[in-house]
């Protein structure tokens, strides 16, 4: 469905779109945005076939009540997403006020984002306040709620206890609020589990669940050239690391090596950390290369093709240095001692 659409101005910030005699081409517009934006998210094909099953049930539903087929009960659109860190979840939520806007299921394409921080409160009565206030928001706005790491508001605190404080009143603002907006939560998935099981009435609260798994190997790589293609560059069979295998053949060696040595970085942060480490090794090569007197460039068509085309030793140097990241990463959570080590 992917269609080549202007940007939406509501992205990354509240708004609300004033929709008059129904909107339908305004609300056409926005859904055909919305599934666009989510059929261009590398993989997540088991997520974007859940949200494709969710439209044809929702659409179906409000086309029935339109024609004076109602449901007895007033059906809530909030949303669970469960998943590691970098699997896509923002991205993903990022998609659905366009989409949900569109069928009707809100009255804008409005999208809060929102953590923690927005929600609890430094001292008794704080959190009270700033929770309700960011539902007033999302219900003036009528659009979706999105709330990040929501299992941190479950977290164990026995001293302040604060964000369970957050969590009861969500509880009775999902309930009460239901037709006015939609909440998305999104989190770890253990964690998730034991903060929405903490509070009797927050399970049945979310209608929808939808569990995002850590990116494979082959996937990982497509975000890769993903990230390469966004930018420029390129790394197509133009050269060869050595006979029989390609730039492509040592970047996914890289990045199974790295998966298999660190468990947590099945994600796209890790590989758009690899991207950047790429691009800023090229970077420095390309400045020494052309730019002999510091400024001026010696060569505009040698340096288009070099700067189009990450080099091998780019690669392997970022690959290099990332491992050296998350060793170092890994050492600090582990509480080691950080220090030199050389190789003999």
């Amino acid at each position: 469905m992917s269609t080549n659409l202007p940007g939406n101005e509501c992205e990354g910030k509240t708004c609300l779109v004033e929709v008059k005699d129904g909107g339908l081409a305004l609300r056409q517009h926005m859904f055909q945005k919305g599934m666009a934006k989510l059929e261009s998210l590398v993989a997540l094909e088991n997520v974007k076939k859940q949200i494709y099953n969710l439209v044809c049930r929702l659409t179906v539903e409000r086309q029935a009540n339109v024609l004076g087929i109602k449901k007895a009960d007033v059906p809530s659109h909030h949303m669970v997403f469960m998943g590691n860190p970098g699997v896509g979840k923002t991205e993903t939520a990022r998609c659905i006020p366009e989409i949900f806007f569109g069928i009707g299921i809100t009255k804008s394409p409005s999208f809060i984002e929102a953590n923690r921080g927005d929600l609890v409160g430094e001292f008794i009565g704080h959190t009270e306040k700033k929770t309700r206030e960011l539902v007033e928001k999302a219900v003036s706005s009528g659009g979706v709620l999105f709330v990040d790491e929501f299992h941190q508001l479950g977290a164990d605190d026995s001293s302040r206890d604060f964000g369970k404080k957050s969590i009861g009143i969500f509880v009775s603002s999902l309930e009460n609020y239901r037709d006015k907006f939609v909440c998305i939560v999104a989190g770890y998935p253990e964690e998730m589990r034991k903060t929405i099981s903490s509070d009797p009435g927050l399970q049945s609260r979310f209608s929808t669940y939808i569990n995002f798994p850590s990116y494979t190997t082959e996937e990982m790589l497509q975000i890769f050239e993903f990230y390469c293609n966004k930018n420029n560059h390129f790394i197509e069979e133009l050269e060869n690391t050595q006979i029989g295998q390609s730039k492509r053949d040592l970047i996914k060696h890289g990045i199974t090596t790295l998966v298999n040595e660190f468990k947590e970085i099945g994600n796209g942060r890790a590989i758009r950390k690899l991207f950047e480490k790429a691009e800023q090794i090229q970077s420095i090569r390309l400045y020494k290369k052309y730019f002999l007197d510091g400024l001026n460039c010696v060569s505009n068509e040698k340096f288009l093709y070099d700067y189009a085309v990450f080099d091998v030793e780019d690669i392997r140097l970022a690959l290099l240095e990332l491992r050296s990241e998350l060793l170092q990463m890994q050492e600090a959570k582990e509480g080691k001692t950080m220090g030199f080590k050389f190789d003999n």
